[in-house]
């Protein structure tokens, strides 16, 4: 078994994407901010011995995700829910959610 972590970056605007830091900055940016959020489920993984991959990119997370599914071949995505309630999802929605109706893998969602 391998586990895909996915940390999703979401775009910059166009303005602070003309305006410093460059390309190189932000990327580097995105992937420390990524690195971070993933660092305790890597933790865990290790741990257990579990091997995994932590992909990085940036745009839509729920797109995003589920064509990471798709071109790793995924037999399940495990997708995990912020709980933040029914008025927040009404107006945001939900990026669990949406990856699950974007993707033909099975998808169990975790509260």
């Amino acid at each position: 078994m391998q586990v895909e972590l996915v940390y999703v970056q979401p775009p910059l605007g166009l303005l602070a994407r003309l305006l410093p830091p460059h390309d190189d900055v932000i990327h580097e940016w995105s992937s420390a901010a990524g690195e971070a959020a993933a660092s305790r489920a890597r933790e865990i993984l290790r741990g257990a011995g579990i091997a995994h991959r932590l992909h990085l990119s940036v745009g839509d997370a729920p797109t995003e995700i589920a064509l990471l599914a798709e071109q790793t071949a995924a037999e399940l995505m495990v997708l995990g829910t912020r709980g933040l309630g029914a008025a927040h999802h009404a107006l945001v929605g939900s990026v669990a959610l949406k990856a699950a109706a974007l993707s033909a893998v099975p998808v169990l969602l975790v509260r």
